[in-house]
């Protein structure tokens, strides 16, 4: 939407400038005032004096500009200013062109010599400077007619190997300075337009390597030939040796259209929407590029009316696929539909052109501005059209990856679900057979008490393995719920150390060794003080660490040092183990992950105490790592409030 915007007030800015230049007090030549009087040279061997003995009913009249097409004849023509034009002013400035005419003479008579004609060379192939007054357009500076005369009389010779176009202006000083400062603006506005899309584009192809913008910047070369069209070149450029504008101008004129049609078929997608007439086209763009070398071979006539019928074909193939593209059904974006319009526009411009500049149709100066001011249009659509086509690429890319990140996440997770299955059924299979043992004995078996408080006590740490497997299994679930709340409440330390210190107590291997730095008042430790924690998860933590320390540690001794300071508790539970392999220990704390390639169990119990721990705000570190054992500490903070992301 931005960029729309931004394009629709550029286009109503040059709009503006557009109906400023149209309004002019000039009085046009030829005119209904001003009327020609023409007679066709075909073999040029008509001389001045020849055509001055020529009378004026002999002659053609012209009211209309001047436009015989593409031909090698050479024309005269002459015209009468009426006295009365010069009123008011003292004189009047002539403003001729086109500027691409090679050969224009005129010829005047001073008022100290009114019988000698003076001939002033006008053409494009003519030494600079050009007119009376330097200026992009030839630009005379007609006095007033001697006292005994009632007109003046100006005489033109002129021939091209360009289109013969002839058309000028007769300004009042004043009003032509008015209007040249007009000009000025437009065309600097224009220019400057036509350099920024530019630019825009050629670094954008740099960028992204687009072919459409490598094209684009192709098709920008038509900006080079409106500047010669409208005489910047040579009047910036001062005289050069090799004509620099006048071979510019034959030489765009016959590739400006191929570059046209290639970027309006890389634009329309042809190559998918229809791979025969894209063909087509391109063998026709192909042709048009190669027509510069009828220039040396003096062939440009031929050159240029082969190339009509080529245009011809080209423009009536892309704008069928325009408003087969406005047609279709399905939908399009809005700058896409823009695009279509703008192609049939420009390509419905450039061919009235065409039929201007070979004489099927009278000169309108206007189409012209319309062809050159859809060279911005065109040239700014496309350029916001790759640059949304871009933003959305980049945007399905990035959902792309996404939904493949996904993807490989939820593969992830049901490799590490059917792991994490089988693991729990078996972890749970064991401690469920040793109880179904244990009971099925003590049901038929005549056993004394000895033996009787031996099954009993398998039963219980088999029932307690259960319960730890459980709350693992309900834990990682509340851990890794979108919204954890943790229950946090005054906790006594030494009785969560009591409770989850079971599973150790019951190992008839280990036995459970407990220090403290602060003392302890009685033997259920009534007076210990208190933690702010979630007394069920943090019980979790520390019996995920005291069963994994009956399981590695082959020492009798499992030690659980407890510090409680004035911001935190930490609490170690250290084993006399052999210790974990660097390599798995750098993964320890990922969930499934186990320390030991032999280790039974499902790899959630050091996972969950840290999550644990990190709910509350705190940690849990591997503090010792050698071969004779392990030490885990829990940080868990004393004085303070949940976590933010709990």
């Amino acid at each position: 939407m931005f960029t729309n915007s931004i394009i629709a007030r550029l286009l109503v800015a040059c709009g503006v400038l557009l109906w400023t230049l149209s309004a002019h007090p000039a009085v046009s030549l030829p005119g209904s005032e001003l009327v020609f009087l023409e007679r066709e040279a075909p073999s040029d061997a008509l001389t001045l004096t020849e055509f001055l003995a020529i009378p004026d009913t002999e002659l053609v009249p012209r009211q209309a500009v001047i436009s015989h097409g593409y031909t090698r004849s050479a024309y005269w023509a002459r015209v009468y200013i009426p006295r009365h034009l010069f009123e008011n002013s003292g004189e009047l400035w002539l403003q001729l062109g086109p500027v691409f005419l090679d050969q224009l003479t005129v010829y005047r008579r001073s008022s100290n010599t009114p019988w000698h004609w003076i001939p002033e060379e006008l053409g494009d192939r003519s030494p600079l400077p050009r007119g009376d007054i330097s200026y992009r357009h030839p630009l005379l500076i007609l006095q007033p007619p001697p006292a005994n005369s009632e007109t003046y009389e100006l005489i033109f010779h002129y021939k091209s190997s360009s289109a013969v176009l002839l058309h000028g202006k007769l300004w009042k000083p004043e009003d032509f300075l008015e209007h040249a400062s007009r000009e000025t603006v437009f065309w600097g506005f224009y220019f400057g337009l036509a350099s920024l899309s530019t630019g825009l584009g050629l670094l954008l192809a740099l960028l992204t390597r687009r072919k459409l913008l490598w094209l684009l910047c192709l098709f920008s070369s038509t900006y080079l030939l409106v500047a010669c069209i409208q005489g910047y070149i040579d009047w910036l450029l001062g005289s050069i040796p090799w004509q620099m504008q006048h071979y510019l101008t034959s030489i765009l004129t016959l590739t400006s259209y191929g570059c046209l049609f290639w970027m309006c078929a890389e634009a329309l997608n042809t190559r998918r929407e229809s791979p025969r007439l894209h063909r087509l086209v391109m063998a026709l763009v192909s042709v048009i590029f190669a027509s510069p070398v009828s220039i040396p071979l003096d062939l440009y006539n031929y050159a240029i009316q082969m190339q009509f019928v080529l245009c011809a074909i080209a423009i009536v193939i892309l704008g069928s696929i325009s408003v087969r593209g406005l047609r279709r059904q399905q939908p399009r974006s809005a700058m896409e539909r823009g695009f279509s319009v703008a192609s049939i526009w420009y390509l419905l411009t450039a061919l009235l052109a065409l039929l201007s500049l070979f004489g099927v149709l009278p000169y309108q100066e206007h189409l012209y501005a319309l062809w050159q001011y859809g060279l911005v249009v065109n040239t700014l659509i496309v350029l916001a059209l790759i640059t949304i086509n871009a933003v959305n690429e980049e945007r399905l890319e990035r959902t792309r990856l996404q939904l493949s990140h996904d993807l490989e996440v939820s593969r992830e997770a049901r490799f590490h679900q059917r792991q994490f299955m089988g693991m729990v059924a078996h972890e749970f299979r064991t401690p469920l057979s040793v109880i179904s043992a244990a009971l099925h004995n003590l049901q038929y078996l005549d056993l004394d008490k000895t033996q009787r408080h031996s099954r009993i006590a398998n039963i219980v740490r088999a029932n307690e393995r259960l319960v730890q497997l459980t709350d693992n299994c309900l834990a990682d679930s509340r851990l890794n719920a979108s919204h954890l709340q943790l229950e946090y409440g005054p906790t006594a330390i030494h009785q969560v150390i009591d409770s989850a210190g079971a599973i150790a107590r019951l190992s008839p291997k280990h036995s459970l060794v407990v220090e403290s730095s602060f003392p302890e008042t009685s033997g259920d430790n009534a007076m210990a003080p208190d933690i702010l924690a979630d007394e069920g998860l943090l019980r979790i933590a520390i019996s995920n660490l005291l069963d994994n320390a009956v399981k590695y540690s082959t020492g009798p001794e499992i030690r659980v040092i407890v510090c409680l300071s004035p911001h935190r508790l930490e609490l170690s539970v250290c084993d006399q183990g052999p210790g974990i392999e660097s390599r798995l220990a750098e993964r320890l704390f990922e969930r499934f992950q186990q320390g030991h390639l032999r280790s039974s169990g499902v790899g959630l119990g050091l996972y969950v105490s840290r999550e644990i721990a990190l709910a509350h705000g705190g940690d849990l570190v591997l503090t010792r790592n050698s071969p004779n054992g392990c030490c885990f500490t829990l940080f868990i903070p004393h004085h303070g409030t949940p976590a933010d992301d709990a």
